[in-house]
C-alpha cells in the first residue's frame, strides 16, 4: 500500500499504510473515510484546554483556563454521538464508546471555543 508519514487532518503525528494508519506503534484501520465538510472554523475566543492522556482508555483528564458548559462528541465520521452537560469537579470525563478517534468540542456560552481530538483504545 501507500505509505507516507506527516500529520494528518485531526493533527496527531502517524503514519499511513494504505488504509492504516500507525500512530504510537497502533494501528487504526479506516475502511472508508468521507470527508463532508473542509471547511475551517475559527473557533470563538479560542479557549485553552488540554486533555490527557491521549490515547486513553475512556477516562480522560480536563484542564481548562474557562468553564466548561457542554462537551459535544463527534466520530470519524462527523457524526454526533453524544452531547454532554459539563458540571464534574473532578474535572474528569468518561467517554464509554468503541474504540476509534473522536473530536471533542468545549462549549462555553452557546459556542465552540476549543476543539481537540482523542484517540480511545480500550484494553
Amino acid at each position: 500500500g501507500v505509505v507516507s508519514s506527516g500529520t494528518p487532518p485531526w493533527g496527531a503525528q502517524g503514519t499511513y499504510i494504505g488504509n492504516d494508519i500507525v500512530i504510537d506503534d497502533d494501528i487504526i484501520c479506516i475502511d472508508e473515510l468521507t470527508i463532508l465538510n473542509t471547511s475551517t472554523k475559527k473557533l470563538r475566543n479560542d479557549k485553552s484546554v488540554s486533555i490527557y492522556p491521549n490515547p486513553n482508555n475512556g477516562v480522560l483528564q480536563i484542564e481548562t483556563d474557562f468553564e466548561i458548559d457542554k462537551i459535544q462528541v463527534i466520530n470519524l465520521y462527523g457524526h454526533q454521538v453524544d452531547e454532554l452537560e459539563y458540571y464534574n469537579s473532578l474535572n474528569q470525563l468518561n467517554l464509554d464508546y468503541p474504540e476509534g478517534l473522536y473530536w471533542l468540542n468545549f462549549i462555553y456560552k452557546g459556542h465552540i471555543v476549543s476543539s481537540k481530538n482523542v484517540v480511545l483504545i480500550k484494553s
